[in-house]
């Protein structure tokens, strides 16, 4: 495992990167502005943020053998922005995740990473190791030295849904149904007055968000808990949602299915809906939507729109799909919803839809 603090000051120090300290300060200052809990734990504007990222891959699966992942954690600095976003990820260690013990395992490894940002917190070289343990040779030498001259702070913990519960145990789980809490921020159910996608003011979630203590107790295991926590800084509100699941596979889902009924049964832009099958005009659909990837050179796997695909058990409207398709669904649905707001102005609703739609607005660039 690469040491955190030996990582930033190399960075730093050697390679040059560099954060303005006015980028830093206005990031502080515009976070407090909002509101944001984790900013509300200092009052500095020096620290530079960091973040922390870990997810699993899978990279082979021999035949009729389980399947083969890697974990792997990574830092980054969010006001770093280079051209090629994979420099702006640092690999701090990786492993077979077959060798994963419990949740024992992770938890060693993040109690040393604990340690080590902390030291950066401070900027300065540890008097002692993760354990307390004396240090040698050139640890020893180092002792309560600047590290960069510069203090850094997490202000982000990052990953899927997944990866969130593997680390921090949750109590809260999408598989409780009406049993326990969805959310480690809220007491949001799957039914009942607390529903989670309940966004209304009305809604009583609003007035039940955690408190950090409340989070500690409520959502932190009793036993082995997670050492992140103890990150000097740290707030439950630093653990980040996936954008890519609550966005491309989750809003996007209802987005381009409601789109794309809309569509289909209030214009006649893919066929008259009494002269042809809802499955006709969904493949008359796909047939522009591939001719609209083509004609963009977007390579795009989806395949063809079908009646099950979009409509669900009981009548939902949601139109599943892998991620990378959906924002392609969705590029492609942006077109169409424009041409059908000015053809068919009488159907307000699909000029609404047109501006929901718009990469930047509703959409994702």
């Amino acid at each position: 495992m690469l040491e955190p603090f030996s990582l930033i000051q190399y960075l730093w120090t050697e390679v040059g990167l560099d954060v303005g300290s006015a980028e830093v300060e206005t990031f502080w200052k515009e976070h407090r502005a909002r509101g944001t809990k984790w900013a509300m734990n200092t009052s500095e504007n020096s620290f530079i943020p960091l973040g922390i990222y870990g997810d699993s891959c899978r990279v082979r699966q021999i035949a009729h053998q389980p399947v083969h992942k890697a974990l792997g954690i990574f830092l980054n600095c969010p006001l770093f922005r280079p051209r090629n976003s994979r420099a702006s990820r640092w690999l701090v260690c990786t492993l077979d995740e077959r060798l994963l013990y419990k949740h024992i395992t992770l938890n060693k490894i993040f109690a040393r990473i604990t340690w080590s940002l902390n030291c950066l917190w401070e900027d300065r070289f540890p008097s002692c190791g993760p354990n307390g343990e004396t240090l040698e040779g050139k640890f020893r030498d180092r002792i309560g030295q600047q590290i960069t001259g510069r203090r850094f702070q997490v202000v982000e913990c990052r990953g899927d849904w997944l990866w969130h519960k593997q680390v921090f145990r949750f109590n809260s789980t999408w598989t409780a149904g009406k049993n326990k809490p969805v959310c480690f921020a809220c007491p949001a159910y799957a039914v009942g007055d607390a529903k989670y996608y309940n966004i209304q003011e009305s809604s009583p979630l609003w007035q039940r968000l955690y408190m950090f203590e409340q989070f500690l107790g409520v959502e932190m295991p009793p036993v082995g808990p997670s050492p992140l926590p103890l990150l000097r800084g740290f707030h439950h509100s630093c653990i980040a949602f996936c954008s890519m699941h609550c966005i491309n596979l989750g809003l996007m889902y209802g987005c381009n299915g409601s789109c794309l009924m809309a569509v289909l049964e209030e214009t006649d832009m893919f066929g008259r809906p009494d002269e042809l099958s809802l499955q006709e005009r969904m493949d008359r659909a796909y047939l522009n939507f591939r001719a609209f990837c083509k004609a963009a050179k977007v390579p795009c796997s989806q395949p063809a729109f079908t009646v099950k695909l979009v409509v669900k058990k009981g009548g939902e409207i949601l139109m599943t799909g892998k991620a990378y398709n959906n924002r392609c669904i969705q590029l492609w649905l942006s077109s169409v919803m424009r041409v059908a707001a000015e053809s068919y102005p009488a159907v307000e609703r699909l000029a609404e839809m047109s501006v929901c739609m718009l990469p930047g607005c509703g959409g994702v660039d």
